[in-house]
Order: C-alpha cells, then structure tokens, then sequence
C-alpha cells in the first residue's frame, strides 16, 4: 500500500512532463510542383480560395489574362502573364508557429513565413509561374489540428506597374547623368588648380 502511494505521484508527475515538452509540429504550407487532391483556377492578382483541403498537395492554374472554363483554365494565344513571386495569406485561423517550405519541382525557389502569410519568391533563373503552368500548395496539418478546417486563403501576386518601373528607370537615369556630372565639374576644378 505505502509502494502504491509512491507510484501514483511518480506516474501523475512522468505523464504531466512528457506533456508538457512534447514537440507538437507546426503548421506549414509547402510550394512544390502538380499532382493534387484538389484543383483551383487563379483569374486574377488577387484571389480568395475557401474550403482549401489539409495534408495533400492543392494544384493552383496560373490563369491570369484568361478565364476559368468548366474547371479548367482557357489563356487567349499570347496572353497572360508570368508571375515571380506568390503570396499565401490565411484568412482561417491557426495553431502554433506557421512555418513555410519550398518542395520539389517548386516554380519559386525560396519561402519567407510571416505570422499569418508565406511568400514565395523566384530565384536568380527560376522560371517563375508562367502563363497556364500548375504549381501546389500544401497545407501540412498535425495530430492536434493545427489548421482550422476549412481552410480558407487568399492568394496574392505583386507585378509591378508598368509606371512604377518608368518611375524608377527615370530616377536611376537622374541619378547617373546627376553622378557623372559631379565627377566632370570635380576633375575640372581639379585640372583649373
């Protein structure tokens, strides 16, 4: 009887630690190439997607320019456009730490988490995700259920404005006639002494 009493708050005090450092995995959205469970259409720069599923690869159609028919994607001859970087933002919410990977056969080569988002963005030579190409999602859940089901995302790509780039060429054009410009006027002064 005195063992019993012993026993019992040495097994209460095992089970309570082994608990309490348990490594629980952390969710995680993996980018890699098709082959999927369930397939999505992109049509436009940003796009919400409801009812994702958990634990298999989503296949998503880069669909811009285009339009979604019956299911598939339908890119007028020469249109679309190819996209270097995708942004994964959850709009469900989530348990632990989100953690963010780039698979195999992955148009993008490399992921940054936020809180609540991954991006992924093209490496030097990537392809990137061109017009009509598939790439997949995969939502990696644990035991406990780390994402809320159902699953709900936006996806977000950034291209830069056509004005943007101007802008910025016009300012870096400034700034190397307004640089070279400096070094005459320095080596004349200097020749003048």
């Amino acid at each position: 009887m005195k063992m019993m009493r012993l026993i019992i708050p040495v097994c209460v005090l095992l089970i309570g630690a082994s608990t309490a450092f348990a490594q629980v995995p952390d969710p995680k959205i993996t980018m890699g190439g098709s082959g999927s469970c369930q397939t999505e259409i992109i049509t436009s720069l940003t796009q919400e997607f409801d009812n994702l599923m958990v634990g298999c690869a989503v296949d998503f159609t880069n669909c811009i320019g285009g339009t979604n028919v019956d299911g598939s994607c339908s890119l007028p001859e020469g249109k679309g456009m190819t996209l270097g970087l995708e942004d994964v933002n959850l709009d469900t919410g989530f348990t632990g730490a989100l953690s963010c990977a780039v698979g195999e056969g992955a148009p993008l080569g490399a992921a940054t988490a936020y809180p609540t988002a991954c991006s992924f963005t093209g490496a030097p030579g990537s392809p990137g995700i061109t017009p009509g190409s598939v790439f997949s999602l995969t939502f990696t859940d644990d035991t406990s259920g780390s994402f809320n089901v159902p699953l709900d995302a936006t996806l977000a790509q950034a291209v830069p404005e056509p004005a943007t780039i101007l802008l910025l060429g016009v300012g870096l054009i400034v700034l190397l006639v307004g640089t070279k410009g400096a070094g005459l006027r320095g080596q004349a002064a200097s020749r003048a002494s």
